[in-house]
This record gives structure tokens, sequence and C-alpha cells, in this order.
């Protein structure tokens, strides 16, 4: 089984937290991937780049920087020409600090039709949105399927357990702070955390129930089922917000120790775009 693995980050909208918050939380995203050797990938929305330009070169610097769409919105909603222009001005805003772009992923991972054609028409080489499982809300709805259009390849997001879990710091949150290294696959090929994640956004999990965290949970889902959801920002309209347990301290812990399980089975990091480039030309 091969031993590469890319580490990703959806940092999402760089205007969800202040600057300052942003630079701090990216510091100590890249403390860790320094201390482990890790080339990580972050997905980052084109709103974001020519704003904060100056976070986006200093990720580059060492990191793979890649597209998380323009404006963080559900882009299965969108038109035909409205996707071809979002994805456009996705690719010109890093194209204009001189910053090369060749992933994409797509904002709550919901992927619209002709995706990869688009991607293709506009300099990408991998799109990184599908997760086999349903316990990705959007996967009750929109079934997975496989890209295929040549010239874009597809890394997907890693699952695990019997039931498919998407192989991300929400899963490995929900299982505990050391408990989860006993679910971990004998291989992990892609990891994914959020950069809000490392951020305390709930009562410290020593203070968090299970069925506190399952009520949580399930309100959550009800609110997607039925729409409470602004696409615009990412989160729900409801109070009923993503589960705050083994955020914060315990998310960087948990990422900390994943990190150190990986480098005793001498894995080696990838960025994605490292990983697309060895399939397109072999050695």
């Amino acid at each position: 089984m091969s031993n590469q693995s890319c580490i990703t980050v959806d940092v999402d909208r760089i205007h969800q937290f202040n600057s300052e918050k942003v630079r701090t939380l990216t510091e100590i995203i890249m403390d860790l991937f320094s201390e482990y050797g890790v080339r990580g990938t972050f997905f980052i929305c084109g709103e974001s780049v020519l704003e904060h330009q100056d976070i986006i070169k200093w990720i580059a610097e060492d990191h793979e920087v890649a597209a998380h769409g323009y404006y963080h919105r559900n882009l299965k909603r969108l038109k035909p020409h409205e996707l071809r222009q979002e994805i456009r001005m996705t690719q010109e805003a890093f194209e204009r600090i001189g910053v090369e772009c060749l992933g994409f992923r797509c904002p709550h991972l919901v992927v619209p039709p002709y995706l990869g054609q688009i991607l293709s028409e506009n300099g990408f080489i991998y799109d990184s949105s599908q997760v086999d499982s349903l316990f990705v809300a959007q996967r009750l709805v929109f079934p997975f399927t496989r890209m295929k259009v040549d010239g874009i390849l597809e890394i997907p997001i890693q699952t695990f357990t019997a039931l498919k879990l998407p192989l991300s710091l929400s899963a490995l949150r929900l299982l505990g702070t050391t408990r989860f290294v006993n679910y971990l696959p004998d291989t992990v090929n892609h990891f994914y955390f959020h950069l809000w994640e490392f951020e305390r956004m709930g009562s410290p999990s020593g203070e968090f129930s299970w069925r506190g965290n399952t009520v949580h949970q399930i309100r959550m889902k009800q609110n997607l089922l039925r729409g409470f959801w602004d696409f615009m920002t990412g989160r729900p309209t409801s109070p009923a917000d993503l589960t705050g347990r083994n955020t914060g301290e315990d998310a960087i812990k948990i990422v900390h120790t994943l990190l150190r399980e990986l480098a005793q089975t001498g894995t080696r990091y990838v960025t994605c775009a490292e990983w697309a480039k060895a399939q397109i030309n072999p050695p």
C-alpha cells in the first residue's frame, strides 16, 4: 500500500475571522506541518485572495494553495454560465497575485454538473470534492459519482471505518482526542480539516456530553434537510450549529497525535498538485 499522504486544509473565507486571527491559526497549522515535515494543500476562496494576498503568498512559500470556489456557496445552485464565471473569477484572482492554482474543492463538497469540463477550461488539473459517504449531508441529495473528464484528476476524500466516515478532523473530534487512533485505517492517503476547527467554537470537551453532542448533530441535519443553511457563509442560520466538541486546543492535539502516528509508519507527505502531476507523468 502507498505511504504517500495528502493533508488538506479548508481555509474557506478569510472574512469569517479577522486577518490577525487567520494568521494566528494558520501559523499554528504551519508550525505543526513543519514539525512533521508536511507539505499541505490549503483550499481558499477566491474573494479572499486579493484582499489577503499577504497571507496567501505566505502560505504558498512552503505549501500548495488551491481554490475553494469564489464565494463559498453551493455551486450546484448556479446556472452553467454563472458556474463558468465563478470558476474563471477564482482562477483570475490567483493569477493576479502571481500564485499558481492547479486544484479545486467545491464548497460543502457539492459537485455541480459540468464541473470537470469547466475546471479543465480554466487551467486546473485536479478536483478534490468527492467523498463516498452518506455522512456527508449532501450525499443524501447528490449521490457520489466519479468525475470523468480528460485532463482533470480526481483526488477523493478518504473514508474509514465500516460506516465510511469521512477521514476528517470533524469525524476524529467526535471519536475523542485520543480514542480516535483505534479507528484509523492502516494507510492514511488523504486527511482534511478546517481552519476554524482550531478555534474554540463551543464548550470544552469535558463539559460536552455525548447526549448533548447527539442532539446537536440531529438538529444540524434537520436544518440541512429543511434548507436552514446559509451557503454564503457556510454556517447554519439557526442556533443549532456544528458541534463544538473538541475544537480549539483539543483539535490541535488530535492533529498533532495523528501526524505523530503517521510519522511512525514512514508516511511521506505530498501536496495534491504533486500527487496529480505524478499521475500525469509517472516516473
